[in-house]
């Protein structure tokens, strides 16, 4: 009889950080619906108009056409086709949206695998490099924003000097990237501290990920289409804003609206929720003086109609994967639990 094998009765360090970011999350949204004034907050709802509502669900579903695009030229394969393709981005954007702990990501990795055959590796790579053009753009968009703002940074030539370095060192430093962590990872084997030896593996496993963008036309196209769906959020976000009534200076948009998009990139959000609206929270109180209430529900507002947008695509597109995907990649399906499991481990 096969032995099986031992069970630690602790959970892994990556599932108590997963637990404690949760907590975090959730302590975020009761502090943000304690300040919600609710009755304003369904005003502001049941105020935008039909025209406003039809353009961001455009603009949604351009973006992520053109996220779709993205993973595409990563992937550099031509047997991936769009018409799969598309619906596959829409669930993954679905459940990246509403899962906690960033789960819906591993979702992306098993439905490639399930309808082309990528490889987890290959699949994790693609979505690795997919999310560092998207911070890079919205790295070097706001960090322009801030320059041209002309009161943030008034004055203070030491910060505006050292953001006009983080510009013009971004792409290079994110396109070489895999070769600096390489180098790393040499140093960190040679400290004569164990404990610090074993951050070598960890920093070149990243080092592979980065890998994948140090190839010029997978980096150039990867980052065009980056600039174009950094443009559709922004335009979602600044419908929904002009539609409640808020104006802001052009840099100062970008500049609200891009902090809001960096803040979507942090773990403390419970089904979609949390730190976007504690952004918006924080931006709007000091570029336009509004309360802190207001300025919370005005987020709650941009955000959720981003999520409720997500999730109807979302639907849709499980729905046309379920009727056309598995019938026109009949042979290439693999119904088995192996890649979710191999991804999992991946994760670990």
């Amino acid at each position: 009889m096969t032995a099986l094998p031992p069970t630690s009765r602790f959970p892994s360090k990556k599932w108590l950080w997963r637990l404690l970011t949760f907590a975090i999350g959730i302590l975020i949204i009761i502090k943000i619906f304690s300040e919600i004034n609710w009755q304003t907050f369904l005003a502001r709802v049941t105020s935008l108009s039909p025209l406003s509502i039809l353009s961001v669900a455009i603009v949604y579903l351009l973006l992520n056409f053109f996220r779709c695009l993205r993973f595409k030229s990563l992937l550099n394969r031509d047997e991936i086709d769009l018409p799969t393709l598309f619906p596959i981005s829409l669930y993954h954007n679905f459940l990246v949206r509403i899962l906690p702990f960033k789960l819906g990501e591993v979702w992306y990795v098993v439905l490639m695998r399930r309808y082309f055959g990528v490889s987890v590796e290959e699949g994790v790579g693609s979505l690795f490099a997919s999310r560092m053009l998207e911070l890079l753009v919205i790295v070097i968009v706001g960090t322009a924003a801030l320059l041209t703002s002309g009161t943030v940074l008034a004055g203070q030539s030491a910060l505006q000097a050292l953001f006009l370095i983080i510009i013009l060192a971004a792409v290079p430093l994110l396109y070489f990237a895999g070769l600096i962590l390489r180098a790393m990872a040499v140093v960190i084997q040679r400290a004569p501290i164990a404990l610090v030896n074993k951050a070598a593996v960890r920093v070149d496993s990243m080092a592979r990920e980065f890998d994948r963008l140090r190839h010029p036309r997978v980096f150039l196209v990867g980052l065009f289409w980056s600039i174009f769906t950094y443009g559709c959020s922004f335009a979602a976000n600044a419908i929904l804003l002009a539609a409640t009534g808020i104006q802001l200076q052009p840099s100062m948009l970008i500049l609200a609206i891009t902090l809001s998009m960096f803040a979507s990139a942090f773990p403390f959000n419970v089904a979609g929720f949390g730190m976007v609206e504690m952004s918006w929270g924080f931006v709007l109180p000091t570029l336009l003086k509004v309360s802190q209430g207001d300025a919370v529900s005005i987020g709650l507002l941009l955000n959720g109609s981003q999520i409720v947008t997500s999730i109807v695509y979302g639907i849709v597109a499980y729905l046309v994967l379920l009727a056309w995907g598995d019938a026109k990649h009949k042979k290439r399906v693999d119904p088995s639990p192996q890649p979710l499991q191999e991804t999992l481990a991946a994760g670990e």
